[in-house]
């Protein structure tokens, strides 16, 4: 019973080589992120937001409105950390913030006119970066980046936020 790669000692070389790259990945990740958070703040700095700030304003834009428990999820952060980033939001001018006409319990937040602004001010110069990024990519290196990110993203998503380490 073996496997195309082999039998069991394709398994234990098939789980070496998943360490290997996980080391490579997250050393990767690592740099890519601090770099790219850098980027992002100094895009962001101009319009006076941080990265949780934009995140959160992003989503409420593209939904149109959203209840604080639904922008909770949405950014994987606690209802405390949510209600800091509206209300620097509300502060900005960049969303509203009120109770829901059917059940006053419930939060909902809208964006404002400035807010959806300042979100298409922001997609145009990240797009500019990953433009620049990009670039240095052959076209088939773009196509073959982009799809890998995207399913690599789908994959990050499915994980619970509670991963078991073996």
């Amino acid at each position: 019973m073996g496997s195309a790669t082999g039998g069991s000692a394709g398994s234990e070389s098939d789980r070496s080589d998943v360490q290997h790259q996980a080391g490579r990945l997250q050393e990767a990740m690592r740099l890519f992120s601090i770099r790219l958070l850098a980027l992002m703040n100094n895009v962001l700095s101009h319009g006076q937001l941080n990265l949780p700030q934009y995140n959160a304003l992003s989503a409420v834009a593209l939904t149109g409105k959203m209840s604080m428990g639904e922008l909770t999820e949405a950014l994987c952060v606690s209802t405390a950390a949510a209600t800091n980033v509206v209300d620097r939001l509300v502060q900005l001018r960049l969303v509203g913030r009120r109770r829901d006409v059917r059940d006053r319990r419930v939060v909902l937040v809208t964006p404002t006119a400035k807010g959806r602004r300042t979100v298409e001010q922001v997609k145009r110069d990240v797009g500019a970066v990953f433009s620049r990024l990009l670039e240095g990519l052959s076209p088939e290196e773009r196509k073959q980046f982009v799809g890998v990110y995207e399913r690599v993203t789908d994959l990050v998503w499915e994980l619970p936020l509670e991963v078991e380490l073996r």
